[in-house]
C-alpha cells in the first residue's frame, strides 16, 4: 500500500451549494487536458482550467437546480460536450471553446465569459446521478440517468439525418429502464467474465446490481432508431449483496485494473456511508476495510502509475493504491 500526501492542493471557491454529482473532471474543450466543471443549486455552471487560477474561465447561468453533470461524446461525433441536468429533468449540452492559453479571471469583480447551451431537451424530472458510458464496441456513448424514484433510464442519441450540426435534427431516445427496490446511489461500468461491459447500479446496504445491456445494443447495430416505440425488454440483472447496515447509502466504482492487466477487469470497489470499503471480483470480496468515518464519495484515479481509487470522507481524504 502506498500513501499520497494532499498537503499541496488547490482550493476553489464556488458560490452556493453543490450536490454530490454536480461536479466532474473531463476534457471539456477537447484540448487533451481535463477541466473541472461545477454546477450549483442556483443554476450556475462554472468551468475551471489549469492550476494557476482559482477563478472560472467561463460560466453559464439560469440552468435550474443542477443535480448532475458529465463530459463525453454524447452526440457520437468524436467530440466531447459538457452535459448537465437539473431537478426538473432539463438537459443542457454545451460546446465549450476555450483559448489555447487561459488562466481564468485573475481579479475579483471581473466576470468570465458566459457560454450558452447548444442543445437542450426535457427528460423525466428528479434526476439524481448521470453516467456517460461506453457499453459496447459500436456504442461510443450511452447516457444513463438515475432518478430519486428508484429508476434508471438509458438513452442514446438519435440523429437519423446525420446532419452536420447535431442540434438541427436529433434527440435522446430512451433505450431501456429499470426500477429498483432501493434508492440509486451511483452508476458505473464493469466487465463480465467474458469481457463484456456491464452497467453497475449501487443500492443501499453495500449492494449493487449489474445490468447486461447487450440485447438492445445488438438490436440497434443495424436497425434505425424509432421514437414511436422506445420501450424494450428489461435487461437481465444480478444482485450482489453485502448486508451490514441495510439502509446505508452505497457508492460503487468499476472498470478497475489489476497490476499488469492490459485493460479493465471485473473488479468493483464499493463504499458505504457507515465506513465500509470493499473490493470485489466475480461477486466475491477480495479485500475490505472498515474506517471510523463516514464515506460519502468514491472515485478512481491513477496516482502512482497503477490504477487506484480515491475515497473521500469528512474531515479527511484517504487515497488507497491497490497492488493486485
Amino acid at each position: 500500500m502506498r500513501s499520497v500526501s494532499f498537503v499541496n492542493r488547490l482550493e476553489l471557491k464556488v458560490p452556493g451549494n453543490v450536490l454530490a454529482h454536480a461536479l466532474c473532471l473531463g476534457d471539456v474543450d477537447n484540448d487533451g487536458g481535463n477541466e473541472l466543471a461545477v454546477g450549483n443549486v442556483s443554476g450556475s455552471l462554472m468551468v475551471f482550467k489549469g492550476l494557476s487560477s482559482r477563478h472560472p474561465v467561463c460560466t453559464a447561468e439560469g440552468l435550474g437546480l443542477i443535480t448532475c453533470m458529465g463530459v463525453g461524446d454524447i452526440f457520437r461525433r468524436n467530440q466531447n460536450h459538457l452535459v448537465c441536468v437539473n431537478a426538473e429533468g432539463q438537459l443542457y449540452a454545451f460546446d465549450v471553446k476555450l483559448p489555447a492559453k487561459t488562466s481564468g479571471i485573475e481579479k475579483d469583480g471581473e466576470k468570465p465569459p458566459v457560454i450558452q447551451p447548444m442543445f437542450q431537451q426535457r427528460l423525466p424530472p428528479n434526476t439524481r446521478v448521470l453516467l456517460l458510458a461506453n457499453l459496447g464496441e459500436d456504442d461510443p456513448c450511452t447516457l444513463v440517468l438515475g432518478f430519486t424514484d428508484r429508476m434508471v433510464r438509458a438513452y442514446r442519441w438519435n440523429d437519423a439525418a446525420q446532419s452536420p450540426s447535431p442540434v438541427e435534427d436529433g434527440n435522446f431516445v430512451q433505450m431501456d429502464a429499470w426500477t429498483f427496490d432501493g434508492q440509486v446511489g451511483s452508476l458505473s461500468v464493469t466487465q463480465s467474465g467474458q469481457a463484456q461491459p456491464l452497467l453497475v447500479v449501487s443500492q443501499p446496504g453495500g449492494q449493487y446490481v449489474t445490468l447486461d445491456c447487450r440485447h438492445w445494443l445488438n438490436r440497434h447495430k443495424t436497425e434505425s432508431f424509432s421514437t414511436e416505440n422506445q420501450t424494450v425488454p428489461s435487461s437481465v440483472y444480478t444482485l450482489v449483496q453485502s448486508k451490514h447496515h441495510p439502509e446505508a447509502p452505497t457508492e460503487v466504482v468499476g472498470n478497475l485494473r489489476r497490476t499488469g492487466s492490459s485493460g479493465p477487469t471485473d473488479l468493483v470497489a464499493l463504499a458505504t456511508l457507515n465506513g465500509s470499503i470493499k473490493l470485489l471480483s466475480n461477486n466475491s470480496v477480495q479485500w475490505q476495510l472498515h474506517v471510523g468515518h463516514q464515506l460519502f464519495s468514491l472515485t478512481k484515479m491513477d496516482v502512482t502509475v497503477r490504477l487506484s481509487f480515491l475515497l473521500k470522507y469528512p474531515p479527511l481524504s484517504l487515497c488507497l493504491s491497490l497492488c493486485l
